[in-house]
């Protein structure tokens, strides 16, 4: 049986969405039907999978839609909200790469297809989030182990003394793991972790999604680690948001792999005695060029998203909606509504003479954006103080951004 690509790196798997209600148009009136008043940092009754309105089933998976009414952070009124449940099932064929800026237009026009509510994108990316599960996909080598059941021995020898009572391990040929605490009663200082065999996953539990999306093909990274932070003091405790950011869905889709996985990390850790920790990947690529390229593939990702919505949006409504989903520090807003502009431009341009030639490549990296980023490699290389502090960094890529390349954000600057 063939084998799928392998994820090496954290991602965002599955989270519930709450958009406000005078936000969006409700098309299917099962939504008026039911109000759940709920709390929704602390209220299990928010999940829109526990008593949904609307359940839309799909071939493997399903949607699941909840009118809720709640107060949230910051806010004293209670208002009503409908929530969505949303996981990189949406993204069927592409499941692996998990939700981010580059897959969650394919997750707005499936749900957009479903005509049980419309929503702008910008709303879309604004609307908070709960129940987040970030996951990471890799080998048992990661550990040290040589197959599954020695990940499981790994862990069952690293839990902590004092958690050992809400720790189990599955051994059975359907179900592989080792979780602690667990998904419902998960809290800040018992946040719900597991750690599974996702081959087996897939073949034995989700049979008809994988046949019908994967087709039958196996992960190559059977070890799945998935953690799970249900409301905005966990996400702040476990590191997934910092001081002064929102829990909103463009927040989470601005967070680097990197991030993710200390968050992976962090919760990790919370369990497991520090020898036995979970290693940080490094990527091989040097850290400015990985961030530079980052920042510009975002905003690539972000612009295709942006002229669907408003095919006659300007290059101002556009750094508007760049700085909305970015939300750049005082000292990156500069740096970000010069590259919005260059990448208005650049997309701009090219679908022009796509449209000139009749072609239609969907890969903006052209020969001159494979140069481009050849020379920002030597530059790198031939100037490493230019990277030594934060303010070096920023000045070296607004020196970089003057060439103009065609290609990403991120919190680019770090």
């Amino acid at each position: 049986m063939s084998s799928i690509p392998r994820s090496t790196m954290a991602a965002i798997d599955s989270l519930s969405l709450y958009l406000p209600l005078h936000e969006i148009e409700v098309l299917d009136k099962r939504l008026t039907a039911r109000t759940a008043t709920i709390d929704l940092e602390t209220g299990d009754l928010s999940n829109p999978r526990k008593g949904s309105n609307i359940q839309v089933y799909m071939t493997g998976y399903s949607v699941h839609f909840k009118r809720v009414r709640t107060s949230i952070e910051g806010f004293n009124q209670a208002a009503d909200y409908v929530a969505v449940s949303v996981s990189s099932k949406l993204l069927e064929g592409n499941y692996f790469a998990g939700i981010t800026l580059e897959t969650i237009s394919q997750v707005m026009s499936l749900i957009d297809s479903f005509g049980v509510i419309k929503v702008s994108p910008d709303v879309f990316l604004a609307a908070r989030v709960r129940d987040v599960d970030i996951r990471l996909d890799c080998d048992p080598q990661h550990f040290g182990c040589q197959d599954f059941q020695q990940v499981i021995g790994f862990h069952k020898k690293a839990l902590a003394t004092r958690y050992e009572a809400i720790g189990r391990a599955y051994q059975a040929k359907s179900n592989q793991g080792f979780e602690v605490s667990s998904r419902k009663g998960a809290t800040q200082r018992h946040p719900y972790i597991k750690i599974y065999n996702k081959a087996v996953e897939l073949e034995h539990n989700s049979a008809t999604f994988f046949d019908s999306h994967l087709a039958g093909k196996k992960p190559s990274s059977i070890v799945r680690i998935e953690a799970t932070l249900k409301n905005t003091g966990m996400m702040r405790h476990f590191g997934l948001l910092q001081r002064g950011e929102q829990p909103t869905l463009a927040t989470l889709l601005t967070k680097t792999e990197d991030e993710l996985m200390k968050v992976i990390n962090n919760v990790h850790g919370h369990y497991f005695n520090p020898e036995f920790s979970v290693p940080v990947l490094r990527d091989s690529i040097k850290e400015a060029e990985k961030k530079v390229q980052k920042l510009t593939s975002r905003m690539f990702a972000l612009i295709d998203v942006f002229f669907k919505a408003y095919p006659d949006g300007d290059i101002l409504d556009y750094q508007e909606l760049v700085e909305s989903v970015f939300q750049p520090t005082k000292n990156e807003r500069v740096l970000h509504k010069k590259l919005a502009e260059v990448v208005f431009i650049e997309y701009t341009d090219e679908q022009e003479k796509r449209a000139q030639s009749q072609t239609l490549d969907p890969n903006p990296d052209t020969p001159s954006m494979a140069l481009f980023w050849r020379n920002v490699h030597l530059e790198i290389k031939a100037s490493e103080d230019a990277r030594a502090t934060k303010v070096q960094r920023q000045k070296y890529l607004e020196h970089l951004m003057k060439q103009k390349p065609q290609g990403d954000h991120t919190d680019a600057i770090s």
